[in-house]
């Protein structure tokens, strides 16, 4: 991306010594009346001129894009990074079920929080470069029809990363609605074992009858739980 960003930068400056020299030859012709017609462009130099303004525009658009990209690169890679340590510290058992999933839940919204603001700031990008296009001077006998495709053009650029503005929100209540999922899960196994190992303990020790109840009392508790996410779906 880096290596991008360098060739989107030497693009533009050498774009804009373009348009310094059309401007340049522009500034030695006399102006021209003002009339009430649309913009228009009947001289070499204008058309010169308004060329490099648009392949200005655009390569300004698609820096804007680079480093947008680029950005959230590296802001990915750092959430990999913590997602593996939040990982490996629950398997080590350096953190509780808990944390672990209030970790992944923050990672998660987080990472949801850069995509939304890279995506957000595209589709200003976009909505810039839409407005310029539907007002810029058309070219001597050009017709209307190419400036409205131009806009056209943009207007579904700009439709398509709205678009996935919405998805990614959308993409992001299902993360938080699994995670909740998992961890309520991963507690579920953790009480089992739980009662499981204290089973085994007493049964070990000869202690069958509170064996029994420890047994029953998870039987319970696995009720109760049951009953609680019924009740709790059932009100959703």
């Amino acid at each position: 991306p880096g290596a991008a960003i360098a060739a989107y930068e030497r693009d533009l400056a050498a774009i804009q010594d373009k348009i310094d020299e059309a401007d340049r030859e522009a500034a030695k012709k006399p102006p021209k009346a003002k009339t009430g017609a649309p913009p228009l462009l009947d001289t070499a130099a204008d058309a010169k001129r308004a060329a490099a303004a648009k392949a200005l525009a655009d390569a300004r658009l698609a820096l804007v894009r680079a480093c947008l990209d680029n950005e959230l690169a590296l802001y990915k890679a750092h959430d990999s990074l913590l997602s593996a340590e939040n990982d490996s510290a629950f398997k080590e058992g350096l953190t509780s079920v808990r944390d672990y999933y209030a970790e992944r839940l923050k990672i998660a919204e987080d990472e949801a929080a850069a995509e939304l603001k890279t995506l957000q700031a595209e589709a200003d990008a976009i909505q810039k470069r839409l407005n310029a296009a539907q007002v810029r001077p058309l070219k001597k006998n050009e017709p209307e029809g190419a400036r409205q495709a131009e806009a056209l053009k943009l207007q579904q650029e700009l439709d398509k990363t709205n678009t996935a503005i919405v998805q990614r929100g959308i993409t992001l209540e299902t993360e938080r609605i699994q995670i909740g999922t998992d961890e309520r899960a991963a507690i579920r196994q953790f009480n089992t074992d739980k009662f499981q190992w204290e089973t085994q303990l007493l049964e070990a020790e000869g202690r069958r009858f509170e064996a029994e109840q420890v047994s029953l009392d998870n039987q319970v508790a696995g009720l109760k739980r049951l009953e609680g996410e019924s009740d709790a779906t059932y009100q959703a």
